[in-house]
C-alpha cells in the first residue's frame, strides 16, 4: 500500500495514475506540489477564513508560500513546527473582548484572508473544489470586514468577467492557453456560481417564509425589503449621478474644496504645433507637456495644503474632451494614464499592480516636487470601492481620491518645485499657490509674506523674524 495522503493538502504528481504506480511500489513520477500544514496553521485558516478542511486539502502552496501568506495570522512570526494554537493572533490578545475587532483593525490579516480566498477560488476554476452548502456555511464573517462568503463570490464573478473581457481573449490568442482549457474553467465557475446563487436564494426564501408567518415581524420584513433595494452605493450618497447612457458623473462642480483631473501622465501631444523635423526641440516640447500636466495636479495639491482642506479626484473629466459630446465631471477611469507608458516597469501588469504603481508614483512626485510636503497631509489617498463600468482594456472604471489636509500654521508652506517650463527648457522656480474658488492662484513673490502671515502665522513669524507683539493684532489681506 502507498503512503496515506496528507490530511490537509493533497499530494500532486504530473502522472494522473501516480497512485496506481505508488500502490505497485513504483516511482509515481514528478511531484507537482502539496505540503502538510501544521495543526496551528490549519486552525488559523479555520479561525480567520473558515475554509473547511476538505477544501484545504486542495491547497498546493509550497512551505515558503504557506509561511509568507499565513504569517499575519501569527503576528508575522515564522511558522515553526513547534507552534501551537496559542500563537494564533486571536489567542495572543490580552483583551479577549477585543478579538472581534482584530480583523477590522489589521490590514495584514485582511490581506492574508484574501490570499486564502484567492487560492480557493483558483482551485474552484480547476474543478477540484465543488460546491457544498455545508462547507460554504463555514466561511467566516468578521465585524468591520467583508464576509469571506462575499469575498469568494466576488472572486468567482471576477474570474468569470475577466475571461469574457477583450483583454483576456487577446492574451489567450497570444498564449498557448487552449480553448478547451478556458471552456472547462468557465464551466466549472458557472456550475459553482449557479449552485452558490441557488443556495443563497433558497436560504432567503426559507427565512422569509418563516418571518412571514407572524404579523409582528412586519417591521423586520419592511427592513429586509429596503435592504433588497438599497440606494446604489456607487452614487456616494448623492455625490455621483447616473446618466441615461448608464455612465456616471460627479454632481458637484469644482470649488474651493473640490477638483477633478482626467490624468496626470497622458498629455495631449497634438497641441505641439512644431513639426518633428527638429527632433531635439520636439523632445523638449514633449517633456515640457509631460511636466506641465503633472504640475496641474501638484499645484492643486499645494493650493489645498496652503489654503484649506480639499479633494482631488483622478480619472474624472475636468472638462469635455475636444471633438466629443460628453459631460464634464464624468467618471472615465484611469486608462489614459495606464496606457501612457509610464507603468511599463512591470511586464503586462495586472490592474491591481497598476493601481499600486500609480499611487506610489504620485506620492513620490509629491515628495520630490513639493517643498514642505509630508505624507501625513494626504494619508487617506484611496481608490473608489466601486466599479463604474468597464474600459476598453476590460478593467474597472474607477477613480483615485487624493484628500489634502491644510498644513498647520506652525509648519512651512508647500511650494511647487518646477525645473522645466512649457517649452522643456530648464527652469528653477519655487511657486507658492493658494486656492481661489475653483482655481489654483500663483502668489507673486512680493505678496508671499502677507499670505503666509495669514495662513502659516506661527511659522511665518519665526521665518521672517517678526515681532509677535507688534504683529499679533495686524491683519493681512489675501485678495488677488
Amino acid at each position: 500500500m502507498g503512503k496515506k495522503e496528507n490530511y490537509t493538502t493533497r499530494r500532486r504528481y504530473e502522472d494522473p495514475f501516480w497512485y496506481m504506480k505508488e500502490w505497485k511500489g513504483e516511482d509515481p513520477g514528478k511531484f507537482r506540489g502539496g505540503v502538510e500544514m501544521s495543526q496551528s496553521q490549519v486552525q488559523a485558516i479555520r479561525e480567520f477564513v473558515g475554509i473547511p478542511q476538505a477544501w484545504m486539502r486542495e491547497f498546493i502552496w509550497s512551505k515558503e508560500v504557506f509561511e509568507k501568506n499565513l504569517a499575519p495570522f501569527f503576528n508575522g512570526k515564522p511558522q515553526l513546527e513547534t507552534q501551537s494554537y496559542k500563537y494564533i493572533a486571536h489567542h495572543l490578545s490580552n483583551f479577549p473582548y477585543l478579538d472581534e475587532n482584530l480583523v477590522s483593525e489589521r490590514e495584514d490579516i485582511q490581506k492574508a484572508i484574501i490570499e486564502c480566498i484567492k487560492h480557493t477560488s483558483f482551485w474552484i476554476t480547476q474543478g477540484e473544489i465543488k460546491f457544498d452548502e455545508k462547507e460554504i456555511f463555514k466561511l467566516k464573517a468578521h465585524p468591520g470586514f467583508t464576509p469571506c462568503k462575499k469575498l469568494l463570490y466576488q472572486r468567482m464573478t471576477a474570474w468569470k468577467n475577466s475571461m469574457k473581457s477583450k483583454k483576456f481573449i487577446q492574451e489567450q490568442l497570444e498564449s498557448s492557453l487552449k480553448d478547451d482549457t478556458v471552456k472547462s474553467m468557465v464551466d466549472n465557475i458557472d456550475v459553482f456560481l449557479k449552485a452558490f446563487q441557488k443556495n443563497m436564494q433558497d436560504d432567503i426564501t426559507t427565512n422569509w417564509n418563516i418571518l412571514a408567518t407572524d404579523q409582528s415581524n412586519k417591521k423586520i420584513l419592511d427592513n429586509i425589503t429596503n435592504l433588497i433595494k438599497p440606494a446604489d452605493p456607487r452614487l456616494l450618497d448623492g455625490k455621483v449621478i447616473q446618466l441615461k447612457s448608464g455612465e456616471f458623473k460627479f454632481n458637484d462642480v469644482e470649488d474651493q474644496h473640490l477638483e477633478y483631473k482626467q490624468s496626470m501622465f497622458s498629455p495631449d501631444y497634438s497641441k505641439i504645433k512644431e513639426e518633428k523635423t527638429d527632433p531635439d526641440k520636439y523632445k523638449k516640447l514633449v517633456k515640457g507637456k509631460q511636466n506641465s500636466l503633472m504640475n496641474e495636479v501638484l499645484s492643486t495639491v499645494c493650493a489645498f495644503l496652503n489654503t484649506n482642506d480639499g479633494k482631488i479626484y483622478m480619472g474624472v473629466l475636468d472638462k469635455p474632451r475636444p471633438g466629443k459630446k460628453e459631460s464634464g465631471r464624468k467618471i472615465i477611469g484611469l486608462s489614459d494614464d495606464r496606457n501612457s507608458g509610464e507603468f511599463n516597469l512591470v511586464k503586462n501588469p495586472s490592474y491591481d499592480e497598476f493601481q499600486e504603481l500609480y499611487k506610489k508614483k504620485i506620492l513620490k512626485l509629491m515628495k520630490d516636487k513639493i517643498k514642505g510636503f509630508e505624507m501625513g497631509y494626504v494619508e487617506n489617498i484611496h481608490y473608489s470601492r466601486h466599479s463604474y463600468g468597464e474600459d476598453d482594456n476590460g478593467d474597472n472604471i474607477d477613480f483615485l481620491c487624493i484628500p489634502c489636509q491644510k498644513i498647520p500654521s506652525d509648519k512651512p508652506p508647500a511650494y511647487l518645485i518646477n525645473k522645466l517650463n512649457e517649452e522643456g527648457e530648464m527652469s528653477d522656480e519655487e511657486i507658492l499657490y493658494k486656492r481661489v474658488d475653483e482655481s489654483d492662484f500663483k502668489i507673486p513673490k512680493k505678496d508671499e509674506p502677507r499670505f503666509l502671515m495669514d495662513k502659516q502665522r506661527i511659522w511665518a513669524k519665526r521665518e521672517y523674524h517678526l515681532d509677535s507683539d507688534k504683529d499679533e493684532g495686524r491683519t493681512y489681506s489675501t485678495d488677488n
